[in-house]
């Protein structure tokens, strides 16, 4: 986080007509110079509402997680429903009749199908003969387009922003498109933390611009310049480890800890802010995309507090 970035708050918000068109403007402004903390800042602070914000930081991680730039759309296809398992998806990745490789199964809940140029699909490996239990597979457009079987899903905690289903019926895959590593260990888990951490910096991007310039609310100044410092110091907390890895019992306390400061201040502002402002309208939104992850968040966090206190009686 620099000074530099603070100068974005006072830039216009990147206006919002539809998602490829708004994701072509933001990645004009994009340095890759930047880290993924500050680009992902960046998408926060140019964002017309939070969605914006996520979209942006959601494609910073993946960019992050396979060492690219992020400029082409990207999604990670993971979830499958409830009862499903990130360590033994029932997606899989076969041997087809033929000899070379399909892909079976179904992905829900997958970010932007339509506007993809790419997708990575986490899928177990049957038979497993190189020793890998789980493996990210990566979908061009056109195998996207052949996979998908419902559009227009809306989550609880979006508004705007369109998701879809993805189903594997055989589909052929190219043995290069499997990328290196073990999927879970390597890919799943490492995107877990980076999209926890940007999209909270960029939600944090979004709500001081907000924040600052819509202040028709019951703030004084003191208030105003507090809570801004806040969300600087919850920014800046969260950038330092961002990029570290995700194990250490420090780093999942301190993001328990800003994601729950986050929520205080959530809560005071509910007296404050003014109906009709930018602020109230977002708020809702913003809140809903804050509980997409917290039941594992809070798993997370329990873990890492077992390991400093001892488990409970």
């Amino acid at each position: 986080m620099s000074d530099g970035l603070l100068a974005s708050l006072r830039q216009p918000a990147l206006p919002f007509d539809g998602w490829e068109s708004w994701w072509s403007r933001f990645v004009l402004h994009l340095d890759p110079a930047l880290s993924p903390a500050a680009q992902a800042w960046l998408g926060g602070a140019l964002a017309t509402g939070p969605e914006q914000a996520f979209l942006a930081a959601y494609q910073v991680a993946l960019g992050a997680l396979l060492g690219m730039p992020p400029i082409r759309l990207r999604a990670f296809a993971a979830a499958e429903g409830p009862g499903t398992s990130l360590r033994r998806p029932a997606t899989q990745l076969a041997a087809g009749p033929g000899g070379g490789l399909e892909l079976r199964g179904r992905k829900s809940f997958v970010t932007l199908p339509e506007c993809l140029d790419e997708c990575l699909v986490l899928a177990s490996r049957v038979p497993g003969e190189d020793c890998r239990e789980t493996v990210v597979v990566r979908l061009d457009r056109n195998q996207i387009g052949a996979s998908l079987t419902a559009t227009g899903l809306v989550p609880a905690g979006f508004r705007d922003l369109r998701f879809g289903r993805l189903t594997f019926d055989g589909l052929p895959v190219a043995a290069e498109a499997v990328l290196p590593g073990p999927g879970h260990e390597d890919y799943s888990r490492r995107f877990r933390w980076l999209e926890d951490h940007l999209v909270l910096i960029a939600l944090l991007g979004w709500l001081l611009r907000t924040l600052l310039s819509d202040q028709a609310g019951g703030w004084t100044r003191g208030q105003l310049r507090d809570d801004a410092e806040t969300l600087l110091l919850l920014a800046r907390a969260l950038s330092a480890q961002a990029s570290a890895g995700g194990d250490e019992v420090s780093a999942v306390l301190t993001f328990a800890g800003a994601r729950s400061r986050l929520g205080d201040l959530l809560e005071k502002w509910r007296s404050l802010v003014a109906p009709g402002s930018a602020l109230h309208a977002g708020l809702p939104v913003l809140e809903g995309l804050l509980a997409v992850a917290v039941v594992a968040q809070a798993k997370r966090r329990e873990k890492a507090w077992s390991r400093v206190q001892g488990p409970e009686n």
